[in-house]
C-alpha cells in the first residue's frame, strides 16, 4: 500500500436535483446540519445506513458521530453507485443518469481549515479505523480503492469495506473548495445548468 499525494481526488455523490440547493447553501452541509436547518434533498442512500451513521461515533473526536461529517469517497465507481445502478437501493428509482459527483481535493480540504478524518474501510463497519494524520493514508488499500473489481471473496472477505474508505469533514464544504463536476452524460446538468455560473469543469 502506498501513500497518495494530498492532491488525491474526492468524490462526494448526490442527485442533480440537489444541486441548485447546495449552490444557494454555499456548500456542502454534513446530515445532522443540514436537517438541523430544515434542507430538504433527494435521498439515494440507504434509508437504514442513514440511520446508523446518525448514531455512530467518530473515535478521534468526542461528541461527533458519522452524520457530523460530510462523506467523500477515495473512488469514482462506488459499489453504492453500482447498487444505484442496479436499483438496489429502496425508494430510490431515478437510475444513475440522475446521479453526479462534486469533486474536491486533499490539498483543498486541508487548505480550508476544516476539521476532517478519513477511514480505512466503509465508515459504518465496526472493525474500519479512523486517522486524522496524512502519513496515515498509506493504511488505505489503494490498490482496492483504483480496482474495478471489489466484491468479496472467499480469499478476501473485506474487498468492499476497503473499497468504500472514507474522507469525513465536519459540518460543512464550501462551494469554492469544489473544481469539478463528474457526470455520466453532460445531459445530466441541463436542467440546473442556470445554477451553475461559477462553478468550474464540467466532467464527463
Amino acid at each position: 500500500m502506498t501513500p497518495q499525494p494530498h492532491h488525491t481526488l474526492l468524490y462526494h455523490i448526490t442527485h442533480v436535483d440537489n444541486l441548485p440547493n447546495i449552490i444557494k447553501s454555499g456548500g456542502l452541509w454534513c446530515d445532522k446540519k443540514r436537517v438541523g436547518k430544515g434542507f430538504d434533498s433527494t435521498n439515494i442512500a440507504h434509508a437504514d445506513i442513514k440511520e446508523r451513521r446518525l448514531k455512530i461515533p467518530v473515535p478521534l473526536y468526542s461528541g461527533t458521530t458519522l452524520a457530523s461529517y460530510v462523506p467523500f469517497y477515495f473512488c469514482n465507481r462506488s459499489p453504492m453507485l453500482y447498487s444505484i445502478h442496479t436499483g438496489y437501493v429502496k425508494g430510490y428509482s431515478d437510475g444513475q443518469t440522475s446521479i453526479i459527483y462534486l469533486v474536491t481535493t486533499i490539498d483543498r480540504v486541508l487548505a480550508s481549515e476544516s476539521r476532517w478524518c478519513f477511514t480505512d474501510g466503509h465508515a459504518v463497519m465496526a472493525f474500519s479505523e479512523f486517522y486524522n494524520q496524512i502519513a496515515d493514508l498509506s493504511k488505505i488499500d489503494w490498490l482496492m480503492i483504483d480496482n474495478c473489481s471489489w466484491r468479496d471473496t472467499l480469499e478476501d472477505n473485506d474487498r468492499k469495506r476497503r473499497k468504500q474508505a472514507e474522507f469525513l469533514v465536519e459540518d460543512f464544504v464550501s462551494w469554492d473548495l469544489f473544481d469539478k463536476i463528474g457526470v455520466i452524460s453532460n445531459c445530466t446538468l441541463i436542467s440546473p445548468l442556470c445554477q451553475l455560473n461559477q462553478t468550474g469543469i464540467i466532467e464527463r
